[in-house]
């Protein structure tokens, strides 16, 4: 599902959460590694220091390009307005 969700242009983007919800971790906040709420690690603990696993992830589905797609067809347009 991902694949085609990609190849027409309607993908997510992948956004670090804090497991307790207290802090998303965008923007100003995308380079801390404990909530500056709660205290909790971003990361799970691992052997491998390359590879990061967060403990928790917010899919955000852009919601710009769903409504151009559903705008483009006339049919749909009219059900729209």
């Amino acid at each position: 599902m991902k694949k085609i969700l990609k190849k027409i242009g309607l993908g997510y983007i992948k956004i670090d959460v804090c497991p307790n919800n207290c802090v998303i971790y965008y923007g100003a906040n995308n380079s801390d590694t404990s909530c500056a709420i709660c205290g909790y690690e971003r990361f799970k603990p691992s052997h491998n220091k390359q590879r990061k696993v967060s403990y928790k992830v917010l899919r955000y589905l852009p919601i710009t390009l769903r409504l151009q797609r559903l705008y483009m067809s006339r049919f749909t347009a009219e059900h729209m307005t």
